[in-house]
Parts: structure tokens; C-alpha cells; sequence
């Protein structure tokens, strides 16, 4: 019989892949398995009371904050995708905006879509292992792109 940790990956941080959000801004990743991604959602749960009913809400905050652990780095946030995704004031002038994690929170509060795409991309195993299979070939040499 053959045990369940034997072929079941569940080390933190073993599986990423590179994503691509739009227009050559891509994204490294970590896989989120089904019930992390629902403990986050628990703990991001809040219990409030509205006109005397019990109604449960999502804390945005700790939401982002539990979504951000899964992302690793990106590569290719230049100001032309930047103002496309985000409210950029008009004097702006940068290159290229690195991962850290303010930049991390800018992004998945403001960038329409951002958040919702990186939520279904940390449990995309299969896409992240495409990812992580290009990475692989591409720092071999054996892809030419």
C-alpha cells in the first residue's frame, strides 16, 4: 500500500512557477493547497453583528496579507504595465518596480483583478508546474525563447 506522504508534496514552498498577470509582467508563485487557502480564508473571517443579526465578513487586511505569503518575486512591473493596472499620478517616473511587500499590498488593494487572478493562480498546481518546468528548461539553456 502505498503511504500518502510518500507522493503527496505538502513542504511549503517546493512548488513555484513563473505566471504571466499581462503584457510581459509575470509573477513567481508558490503553490497553496486547498485547505491553507481555506485556513487563510478562516482566519480573515470576521464575526460582526448588523442590525442585530450574526453575519460573518472578510477582513481585506488579513486576507492580503495570508495571499502575499504566496507571492515570491515578479519580473517585468515597468511603469507601462504599472499605469495600466494601477491610479499612477501623471509626474510618476520609475523603471521597473521591484517585489517587496508594500508593493505586494499596492498591488492586490488597487490593481483590478490582481488579487483575483493571484488567489487562483497559488492553487493552479498544474499551471505553476508548467512554470516551473519553463524556468527549469529555460536556466538550462535547453529553451530558446
Amino acid at each position: 500500500m502505498v503511504e500518502i506522504d510518500e507522493i503527496i508534496e505538502v513542504e511549503k514552498g517546493k512548488i513555484q512557477g513563473w505566471v504571466e498577470f499581462r503584457d510581459g509582467f509575470e509573477i513567481l508563485l508558490e503553490y497553496c493547497d486547498k485547505v491553507t487557502l481555506q485556513d487563510i480564508t478562516k482566519k480573515a473571517t470576521k464575526t460582526v453583528w448588523i442590525k442585530h443579526v450574526q453575519t460573518e465578513v472578510l477582513d481585506e487586511d488579513k486576507m492580503i496579507r495570508g495571499i502575499s505569503e504566496y507571492i515570491v518575486d515578479w519580473r517585468g512591473l515597468k511603469k507601462e504595465v504599472a499605469e495600466n493596472i494601477l491610479p499612477l499620478k501623471d509626474e510618476a517616473t520609475f523603471n521597473e518596480i521591484e517585489c517587496n511587500g508594500a508593493w505586494k499590498k499596492v498591488l492586490l488593494e488597487h490593481a483590478y483583478g490582481f488579487a483575483e487572478f493571484v488567489t487562483e493562480a497559488i492553487t493552479n498546481l498544474e499551471q505553476l508546474r508548467k512554470g516551473q518546468k519553463e524556468a527549469e528548461l529555460k536556466n538550462s539553456g535547453a529553451l530558446s525563447l
